[in-house]
C-alpha cells in the first residue's frame, strides 16, 4: 500500500472519528445546558423529560406511561411553547403538586412585585414582623434582610410575632437571613433527596444550603418569646421558614394549617428561558419530622392568631 492510500485512509478515519465525536457531543452537551444549535421542539421536550427523571415520583409504571405519552404528544409540536402544556402534565406526575414550569414572563412579573418586610412595635411592646414572599433578584436580598435585622437589634420589645401568613414562598435565603438572630446556629433543617441529607445551615450570620446563600451581621436575640403566625397560604419557602422555628423552646406557632408545599425543589433552565421547578425530595425538621405535601399544623389552632399569640407572649405561663 503506497503512502497516498495510507494518508487517505488516515484522513478518512480522522474525519469519521471527528464526525462521530461531534454527533455525540452535540447529543450530550445540551444535557448540561450547552447548545451548538437550537434544539427542535421534540428534542427540547426530550431534554426536559430527562431532567424530570430526578423527580420525587419519577419511577414506576405511572411515570413511564406519562413520559411515553408526553413524547408522543410533542411529535406534532412546531414550537417550544406548544410543548409547555404537555411538559406541565408530565411534570405533575414526576414531581407532584409543588412542581411547575415557569415562563420568563412569570419570573419577571414576580421579581417586579417584590415587597419588603414590615416591622413595628405595638402598644403592648411586642415587635410585629411581617415576612413577605421573596422572588426578586439577589440585588434586593440585603435590603430585605436589613429591614428586619435593624428592628431586632433595637431590643426594645417584650416579645416577637413573626407573621408568615400569605407567604407563598420564593427564595428562602433572604427570609432565613432576616430572622437569623432568632435562630440557633447549626442545622436549621435538611433536604432529604433519595436518602441523602442536604443540610440548611446557619453559622455566624451565614445562611447556606437553602435558597440564595447570604451573610448578615451576626447577633442573637435571646430570652424573649417568639410567636409565628401561619395560614393556608403559608407555603413552599414560607413553610421552610416556619420549620426553622420548629422545636425551639421559646417559639410557638399560631393560626391555621399551612398550604402543604414543604418539599425540596431544584430548578432547571430550559433552552427558551423557561425554568422547570421540580420536586426532588422531602424536608426534615430539627425535630426529625419529615414534611412534603401535607399541611403543617400550628401549635395553637386559632382564627384570631394575632390575639392568641400576644396573649401567650404576655402571659406568665
Amino acid at each position: 500500500m503506497n503512502k497516498v492510500k495510507v494518508t487517505a485512509i488516515i484522513v478518512v478515519a480522522v474525519l469519521v472519528a471527528a464526525l462521530a465525536g461531534w454527533l455525540l457531543l452535540s447529543r450530550v452537551a445540551p444535557r448540561f445546558g450547552i447548545y451548538f444549535f437550537p434544539p427542535s421542539p421534540q428534542r427540547y421536550a426530550e431534554l426536559a423529560l430527562d431532567k424530570m427523571e430526578n423527580g420525587i415520583y419519577a419511577s414506576g409504571e405511572e411515570w413511564n406511561r406519562a413520559r411515553s405519552v408526553a413524547l408522543a404528544e410533542v411529535e406534532s409540536c412546531r414550537s417550544y411553547e406548544e410543548t409547555h402544556d404537555v411538559l406541565r402534565r408530565a411534570l405533575a406526575v414526576a414531581g407532584g403538586k409543588h412542581s411547575a414550569l415557569l415562563t420568563p414572563e412569570s419570573l419577571q412579573s414576580a421579581a417586579q412585585e417584590q415587597l419588603l418586610p414590615t416591622v413595628e412595635v405595638d402598644g403592648d411592646g411586642i415587635l410585629m414582623v411581617t415576612i413577605p414572599p421573596y422572588s426578586s433578584s439577589s440585588s434586593m436580598a440585603q435590603e430585605y434582610a436589613d429591614k428586619v435585622l435593624a428592628a431586632l437589634k433595637e431590643r426594645q420589645y417584650a416579645g416577637i410575632v413573626v407573621d408568615l401568613r400569605d407567604n407563598v414562598g420564593g427564595d428562602m435565603g433572604p427570609m432565613l437571613a432576616a430572622l437569623s438572630p432568632l435562630l440557633p446556629d447549626g442545622q436549621l433543617m435538611a433536604f432529604n433527596i433519595s436518602g441523602r441529607q442536604r443540610p440548611v445551615m446557619l453559622d455566624g450570620g451565614h445562611v447556606a444550603g437553602g435558597g440564595t446563600p447570604m451573610t448578615v451581621e451576626d447577633f442573637k436575640v435571646e430570652g424573649v418569646r417568639m410567636a409565628v403566625l401561619q395560614n393556608g397560604q403559608t407555603g413552599s419557602s414560607g413553610e421552610m421558614t416556619l420549620l426553622a422555628f420548629r422545636g425551639l423552646g421559646m417559639a410557638r406557632t399560631f393560626g391555621e394549617p399551612s398550604a402543604g408545599y414543604c418539599s425540596c425543589n431544584d430548578l432547571f433552565r430550559l433552552y427558551d428561558g423557561c425554568v422547570m421547578q421540580l420536586t426532588t425530595g422531602t424536608v426534615r425538621a430539627r425535630t426529625g419530622e419529615e414534611f412534603c405535601e401535607d399541611p403543617i399544623a400550628p401549635d395553637v389552632l386559632s382564627d384570631n392568631p394575632v390575639a392568641a399569640a400576644k396573649a401567650w407572649i404576655l402571659s406568665a405561663d
